[in-house]
C-alpha cells in the first residue's frame, strides 16, 4: 500500500482579488488500478476579508478512483459542513486521455 497527499489552491485572479480556496487530498492505493481517498474543498473568499465561518464553504468527500483501459473513473460522496455548502453531493468524473 502506498499513500499520496496533494494540496492545491485554485484561487489566483490577481493580487487585488487573491482568494484562499484550498483543495486537499489524501489517497491510499488499494491495488494497481484502485485508490480510495478523502478530499476536502474549502472557500474562505478574499485573503484579508474572510467571511464568517457559517458563510464559508467546507466540504469533505470519500472518493474511489478506478483506472480502466478505456478511462479513469472517480466517484465521490460528499458532505457540506456549513450553511453555505450543499449538504450532500455525489460527484462522478470520467477523464480520458486522448
Amino acid at each position: 500500500m502506498n499513500f499520496e497527499f496533494s494540496f492545491n489552491d485554485n484561487s489566483w485572479s490577481g493580487v487585488a482579488n487573491l482568494e484562499f480556496v484550498p483543495e486537499t487530498r489524501v489517497a491510499m492505493r488499494l491495488s494497481g488500478t484502485t485508490k480510495i481517498a478523502l478530499e476536502e474543498y474549502d472557500d474562505f473568499v478574499r485573503v484579508g476579508h474572510f467571511l464568517a465561518a457559517s458563510k464559508q464553504m467546507h466540504q469533505l468527500f470519500l472518493v474511489v478512483d478506478k483506472s480502466t483501459k478505456w478511462a479513469d473513473l472517480e466517484l465521490g460522496f460528499g458532505a457540506g459542513f456549513t450553511a453555505a455548502t450543499d449538504h450532500r453531493v455525489i460527484k462522478l468524473i470520467v477523464p480520458r486521455n486522448l
